[in-house]
């Protein structure tokens, strides 16, 4: 069998999405490494936690503009060996994550690292 390709998850809310990969692909062909919210006290933080996943909260009023939080982000998920990114956004919010490299599959989103 193949190493399992270490994923991040990006989450806002309730985590669902995050349960469903726990459930499913977690310590098996996937392993979780890294889940990280701009939501402090999201729900799906409680989720990474009683599975042991690292998880942070990189709110947006903690960094001078959007772009120094997305790069703290960035390599916080570096460091912790992320090589794709998982994350599930709305139609809204699609256009500003292909721009940045994010890739849209049938009902998700992804980039690797």
């Amino acid at each position: 069998m193949s190493q399992a390709l270490p994923i991040a998850v990006l989450v806002s809310g309730a985590g669902t999405n995050l349960q469903a990969l726990l459930d499913t692909v977690h310590g098996r062909e996937a392993e979780i490494v890294a889940v990280a919210s701009n939501v402090a006290g999201a729900p799906a933080l409680e989720r990474a936690a009683k599975h042991g996943v690292p998880h942070a909260v990189f709110a947006r009023s903690d960094y001078r503009d959007r772009g120094a939080r997305d790069d703290a982000m960035a390599d916080w998920l570096a460091q912790r060996g992320a090589r794709l990114v998982y994350l599930h956004t709305s139609d809204a919010g699609r256009s500003v994550y292909e721009q940045l490299g994010f890739a849209q599959y049938p009902r998700y989103m992804e980039r690797r690292l």
